[in-house]
């Protein structure tokens, strides 16, 4: 009796049985084709309404039963970055069919060469235990059989009698136990009966060799055409390299320029030593421009293209370049930014004035106001923090804290180009402070009793009319509103630091804070 080898695993795939999963978080689930996942993404075709004993509709209906597991396994299996909240997840997924630009879901060429490698494997390792299932089988047919040969005849023997009646009971085989694969928590679960081996008591030939053939054959084809496919798209001329390097846009070249670092060592040194005369040529021609006092400025304010893994789980974010433009107010009180990162855009605001040394490789903690682009909310909770630290040489590093963003890294490059490539002038001093006016301008009507009347017009209703917050002390000499309580900056940067370490760069915990209102 043959027993089916045991669940092949690699890169978080297994396959058993003839099936192909994603293992998450110790569960198995299988890939839904687009037509299938976009129903479920789309909530089509709910579930029968469910009503009490007495035939009324139930308060509580049946919601997606569908487990964060399952849609996590569904980004992996069509080569997304997988996504662990069940929201976030379902609103990528939906992304990819909203996006014109893009192109429909389908599995990716190396996961799908993975999974005819350990098909192939699993095949290979069912034959084994075939063969030597037979051959178990045969030797110890071949000994029965020298058993017998070594009976006595019999001396005498008379005919045996035969009654009626049932044959006597056969005795059950031993019980044996199968792992469980899933598809999801509840109504995914695959009919396990179904899956199980059928043992076959006699058999002279194997059935549906000729289909598993064919199985093999239209694999190994599909395999050579991904591999032709592939070497016909890498096989470019210089020419034809080049021109495709000039029509990347900024994103894109980040990433390739991001991957030849990480797969080509001796591409560190040659980028390392262009990256060096680009920042040198800039920090010349800028020098040159400008006075001595404006040179200072000018060494760490500006336009800054911001990189962020983080942003990448948005759609929104993935079609700009983040951006981080920073100036300091007229009396230096504060350092005023504006914030594009696709997802969400905002201003921040320096909880302190600009350092008595200067801005350049100090710790700066700034609070930040915005807007939630997908669902056109604002954002103004407590927790929406932010440190920045201008390295004087073109770069800036930093935190974000806040809203659904959870905790992220980022950090940029001054730039004097814009998204398109085309050149953008340094702005001078006067507008620089127009650029800050606006901000603050910004900054004091994303606010509590703002937030409510937008909320009441979205639901059609009527919340009266808007009012910006009073001017903050510090911002101008006739400001008068102030903070309730006294800013803790140690709590401030440690709150930072923690979340970043404790691996919550994905989720925002709803309990650590609520509205903050009085600035």
């Amino acid at each position: 009796m043959a027993e089916n080898p045991a669940p092949i695993s690699r890169d978080g795939f297994v396959y058993y049985n003839g099936v192909f999963y994603v293992e998450v978080e110790g569960k198995r689930y299988r890939q839904e084709d687009p037509e299938s996942l976009y129903r479920i993404l789309t909530e089509q075709g709910p579930p029968p309404e469910k009503r009490t004993k007495t035939g009324e509709i139930a308060k509580r209906q049946p919601k997606d039963s569908h487990s964060p597991g399952f849609y996590t396994a569904q980004m992996i299996f069509y080569g997304m970055k997988p996504l662990k909240t069940k929201e976030a997840a379902k609103k990528k997924l939906l992304a990819s069919y909203d996006d014109p630009s893009s192109e429909p879901l389908q599995v990716p060429e190396r996961i799908s060469l993975l999974e005819i490698e350990m098909a192939e494997e699993w095949r290979g390792r069912t034959n084994a235990t075939t063969s030597k299932t037979a051959k178990v089988a045969e030797a110890s047919g071949s000994n029965q059989k020298d058993k017998a040969a070594e009976k006595k005849p019999r001396t005498k023997q008379t005919a045996r009698k035969t009654t009626g009646g049932y044959p006597p009971p056969k005795m059950p085989a031993e019980s044996r136990s199968y792992p469980e694969f899933y598809d999801d928590d509840n109504d995914d679960i695959r009919d396990l009966g179904a899956s199980l081996p059928k043992y076959r008591t006699k058999q002279t030939a194997v059935r549906g060799r000729g289909v598993l053939n064919t199985v093999v054959v239209r694999r190994d084809e599909l395999r050579e055409k991904l591999k032709a496919k592939k070497a016909s798209g890498s096989q470019k001329s210089k020419t034809e390299l080049i021109q495709e390097i000039y029509s990347l846009p900024t994103k894109d070249a980040r990433i390739i320029l991001h991957n030849l670092l990480e797969k080509v060592p001796p591409v560190e040194k040659a980028l390392a030593r262009e990256l060096t005369l680009l920042t040198q040529s800039k920090r010349s021609a800028k020098s040159s421009q400008a006075s001595t006092s404006t040179s200072e400025i000018s060494a760490w304010t500006g336009l800054y293209d911001i990189h962020a893994p983080r942003l990448d789980d948005w759609s929104e974010s993935e079609r700009v370049v983040p951006t981080i433009e920073v100036y300091p107010s007229s009396t230096s009180a504060h350092l005023w930014a504006s914030f594009e990162f696709g997802i969400i855009s905002g201003i921040m605001r320096s909880v302190y004035a600009v350092p008595p040394g200067g801005a350049v490789n100090a710790d700066i903690p700034f609070e930040w106001r915005g807007c939630d682009q997908s669902e056109g909310q604002m954002t103004f909770d407590s927790s929406n923090r932010c440190m920045l630290t201008f390295l004087g040489d073109g770069r800036l590093e930093g935190r974000m804290q806040g809203s659904f963003l959870g905790t992220f890294k980022l950090s940029g490059l001054l730039t004097n180009t814009d998204d398109q490539g085309k050149p953008v002038l340094a702005k001078s001093r006067k507008a620089q402070l127009e650029e800050v006016r606006k901000w603050k301008r910004e900054w004091r009507g994303l606010n509590y009793h703002n937030y409510e009347v937008a909320n009441k017009r979205r639901w059609g209703g009527w919340g009266g009319t808007e009012k910006d917050e009073s001017a903050f002390e510090s911002d101008t000499t006739d400001g008068h509103h102030k903070r309730d309580s006294k800013f803790n900056l140690e709590r401030f940067v440690k709150d930072l630091d923690k979340n970043l370490s404790d691996g919550s760069l994905s989720d925002f915990d709803s309990d650590t804070g609520g509205y903050s209102f009085a600035y």
